[in-house]
């Protein structure tokens, strides 16, 4: 009858999967991979105002949801997602429009998005130019935004809001301590310490007042050790900067354009060092990219010059050195007025990816790198690829490593089409054109992958540990729950010392909506099952609570084991439509147990010990009451209904001792 019965569980939560799937993808959590998502400029929907946003699953791209609208074309797009694991679902979109404003977009746990528009205000001469840029502490998971802020006041040269997963606080500034006049930013860049505790970053930036590139450091609560790393940038119309930490050591490299040289100076973590004799590359620095190895202190940073020259400047962890490895300087790429090259490390370490446009040829061309060597692979164009005239290359490591896509690439080429792909170690795949962006002047996308998951959820008995006298009531509850739509639960116990009465549902499911609720107990072979799921297509439960809580009744004095086994979890993801089964090797179950002390006979009403004609006596009175009603006996609704009726006395029955 058992088997029999747990046949039924599982066709019930496959049935539910099944229904979900008229609208939805249904899988294994085996199969979860990395996730990841990019925001972007499109013409489709409701225009240009409103950004647009999708989610890789692992497997597929979803399709295209709309934010709320930004009140004018949006220009430049920036996103980044909480580091913080019991924040693993947020993600921050922050867009720059055609009107100088800020647009901040914070995605919640239910998929659904905070919006905050006009955040901040660049002005309508600095909004040419990616004024802005948003990063997470490592440890606390706030975001910080940083913006070059449009003001006349001399002591607000930058401006930052601080995102505490539930509010933005009130705008704070930066004063450039090198100037006494006020200054207009027309690039910031930032990135976080990777290292475990720190909530630092490092912030690179490049106004226009002066050309100027300085350098601040954020402490987890203020910024200071400002710098200024060059008196005269390159240019202040391209980002000749860039910013990155080293993985293992959590020093800070800043590498900057001044004239046709890169300089690179380090923060150490408490003093910025001195900075090292500038590198040539023959021509006027446009652009930089700076990556570091996921893996070790290395990091490479690729170099785009006013000739449309590229040039990678390779750091070893001991010596800058251009074009190392055997690199050919590429003295054709597509343009000069984007950065129309990007390179990234695979997550191992130790390789990596190029990938650009060249101008003699149509497709992207791509070269990997060994940094064992260090060497060069062949360059090769991708031929598959049905991008043309690359204006943007953007490339973004999977920080978790479990899916096929160990890289993502993004290219925005001179039919203004958005194109996404990704790199398995070997070659590429899974591409998808995703917008027409209906510009190419500016970076109007961005991809991130996702830095953490889900904690895996675990079933438990509560409490774990209790010792009893009688008739007690344990919880089965749940903590890191996520989307979650169904359950279901089997508990063993002794039957020598335990009985159950009865089985009711908790009230965390309850909360997403309407429920169906059953459950079975059989008394005579020690086991209860239950099994919970929503209706309709609503998104799953996110947080902790109890799925079900049983009544226990003692049978006699000793030790008994509750013993969870073959839970199921079924979750639903309401913003991707997929529906995901969690087999029980894929979350963590905790069994309890109980000590009975002394034994409350079921039915014992008087607690004389005895349940007997003095117990009956009692029961009759109360027959037919409930709550209110002026024979009520709590004591004698024994299987604790709210009525006290042939189920109290059938258990009344049921626990018969009478005194010899």
């Amino acid at each position: 009858m058992r088997r029999e019965l747990m046949s039924l569980a599982v066709s019930v939560v496959l049935l539910v999967a099944l229904t979900l799937s008229l609208f939805s993808v249904y899988r294994v959590e085996s199969d979860y991979t990395s996730r990841a998502s990019v925001a972007y400029r499109s013409n489709t929907g409701s225009g240009l105002n409103t950004p647009k946003s999708r989610d890789w699953t692992g497997m597929f791209w979803t399709s295209e949801s709309q934010l709320a609208t930004a009140g004018s074309p949006v220009r430049w797009v920036r996103t980044a997602y909480c580091p913080n694991d019991t924040r693993f679902y947020e993600r921050t979109v922050v867009t720059l429009s055609d009107d100088g404003y800020l647009d901040a977009y914070v995605r919640k746990s239910d998929g659904t998005w905070s919006v905050t528009n006009n955040i901040g205000n660049v002005g309508t001469t600095a909004n040419a130019y990616r004024a802005f840029d948003i990063a997470y502490e490592k440890t606390t998971g706030r975001a910080l935004l940083v913006y070059g802020v449009l003001s006349t006041d001399t002591t607000k040269d930058l401006a930052y809001k601080i995102w505490d997963g539930v509010s933005w606080s009130l705008e704070a500034y930066v004063d450039d301590a090198g100037h006494a006049v006020d200054i207009q930013y027309y690039w910031v860049s930032l990135s976080s310490k990777p290292t475990s505790g720190s909530n630092e970053i490092a912030m690179i930036t490049l106004d226009n007042t002066d050309s100027d590139i300085n350098g601040w450091i954020w402490s987890g609560s203020a910024w200071g050790n400002y710098v200024e790393l060059a008196g005269t940038a390159s240019t202040n119309t391209r980002e000749c900067l860039a910013v990155a930490y080293e993985s293992t050591s959590g020093k800070a490299w800043t590498a900057y354009g001044i004239g046709n040289t890169v300089g690179f100076r380090r923060w150490s973590g408490a003093t910025w060092e001195t900075a090292i004799t500038p590198i040539d590359v023959g021509a006027l620095v446009n652009w930089l990219s700076l990556k570091p190895d996921p893996a070790s202190n290395k990091l490479m940073l690729v170099s785009m010059d006013g000739g449309a020259d590229l040039n990678i400047i390779y750091w070893n962890e001991s010596a800058w050195t251009l074009n190392a490895g055997g690199f050919a300087e590429d003295a054709a790429s597509e343009t000069a007025a984007s950065r129309c090259a990007d390179f990234e490390w695979e997550l191992t370490g130790s390789k990596g990816l190029l990938v650009y446009g060249d101008s003699n040829t149509d497709p992207i061309t791509y070269q990997t790198f060994n940094a064992a060597t260090p060497s060069w692979g062949t360059r090769s164009p991708y031929a598959a690829s049905g991008v043309t005239d690359q204006q943007w290359v953007q490339m973004r490591v999977d920080p978790r490593g479990v899916g096929s896509a160990k890289i993502y690439v993004g290219v925005l080429d001179d039919a203004f089409d958005i194109t996404l792909l990704y790199w398995d170690g070997a070659a590429f795949g899974g591409e998808i054109d995703i917008s027409d962006s209906t510009v190419a002047t500016y970076e109007c996308f961005e991809i991130e992958f996702q830095p953490v998951w889900k904690q895996t959820p675990i079933i438990f008995v509560d409490p774990a540990t209790q010792s009893v006298l009688g008739i007690f009531y344990v919880r089965v509850d749940i903590t890191w729950a996520y989307n979650l739509y169904s359950w279901e639960f089997n508990m063993t116990y002794d039957t020598a010392i335990l009985t159950a009465n009865t089985v009711t549902e908790g009230a965390l499911l309850a909360s997403g909506g309407t429920t169906y609720f059953n459950k079975t107990i059989n008394d005579a072979n020690g086991w209860v099952y239950a099994y919970g799921t929503l209706q309709g297509n609503v998104p799953g439960v996110t947080g902790s609570g109890t799925l079900a809580t049983i009544k226990f009744a003692s049978q006699a004095v000793g030790a008994s084991s509750l013993d969870l086994h073959d839970t199921k979890l079924v979750e639903y993801d309401f913003v991707s439509q997929t529906t995901t089964l969690y087999p029980p090797n894929k979350r963590n179950e905790v069994d309890g147990s109980v000590t009975v002390l002394s034994v409350i006979r079921v039915g014992d009403i008087n607690l004389d010990g005895w349940v007997d004609g003095d117990d009956l006596a009692l029961l009759n009175l109360a027959y037919g009451s409930k709550p209110g009603d002026g024979n009520w006996n709590s004591a004698a609704d024994l299987n604790g209904s709210g009525l006290i009726d042939i189920y109290d006395l059938r258990l009344l029955g049921k626990g018969w001792y009478p005194p010899p």
